[in-house]
């Protein structure tokens, strides 16, 4: 009694059955529960503006070094049965070593950067060349790439842009609650009209919120999305 049964809503994970967990703002993510407790995130798939990134996609992402601007597809090496970091690859991928040797010109300064609301250990270095120096292994990284820029961890704290922190591209504007949920949507193929659903806002307004949100949209992420408003030119 008081069970869901609309069978549509589940998920098979194994042996286990899924269904996603009711939130008021999904748009690029949604959490799904059993029927014990065991939760998972996935992540919607701008591309086809119909299905969810795949697990492989997620774990090369998450521990592979995916070559800049590569946005070929993910695929298995091997015969591994499980699917494993080792077993995945991008088509292009930068190599897993790292130069140590100091780079001409470069100088270290503390590291000055919040993930979030988070401030970083300012016992990590960050140079002008865009590395990153631990203060736990003295080792240094360039970090990896994702969209226009590099990343690389920060103990206990989150990913650090390393272009950003080290001054050699400029932060972003903070903008306002209603523009980062327009862009959101956006990036996820919704149209305005998605959001009246979930916003007091007037269509006109949320047209408004639009206009001002793609200023702040990657060109190769939003031609994925929405290729007739991206320049062939970008």
């Amino acid at each position: 009694m008081g069970l869901l049964i609309w069978k549509d809503g589940l998920v098979k994970k194994g042996r286990r059955e899924l269904r996603q967990v009711p939130a008021r703002h999904v748009w690029s993510s949604a959490l799904w529960c059993s029927k014990n407790g065991y939760l998972i995130r996935r992540f919607m798939n701008p591309a086809d503006r119909r299905g969810f990134v795949s697990i492989e996609h997620i774990i090369a992402l998450t521990w592979r070094m995916r070559a800049p601007d590569d946005t070929s597809q993910v695929s298995r090496v091997g015969r591994r049965r499980y699917r494993t970091a080792k077993n995945l690859q991008w088509t292009s991928e930068e190599a897993d070593s790292e130069d140590q040797a100091p780079l001409p010109g470069e100088t270290w300064s503390p590291l000055k950067y919040k993930c979030g609301i988070v401030l970083c250990d300012r016992s990590y270095e960050i140079s002008n060349k865009g590395r990153l120096r631990s203060p736990h292994t003295g080792l240094v990284t360039s970090g990896f790439a994702f969209g226009q820029s590099r990343y690389a961890a920060v103990k206990d704290c989150g990913l650090v842009d390393l272009l950003i922190a080290s001054g050699i591209h400029e932060p972003p504007e903070p903008h306002p609650p209603c523009i980062k949920d327009a862009l959101t949507c956006m990036m996820s193929g919704d149209h305005p009209e998605d959001m009246l659903a979930v916003t007091n806002a007037t269509e006109k307004s949320l047209w408004s919120y639009f206009a001002r949100a793609i200023e702040w949209a990657e060109p190769s992420e939003l031609k994925m999305v929405w290729p007739f408003l991206v320049p062939d030119s970008l």
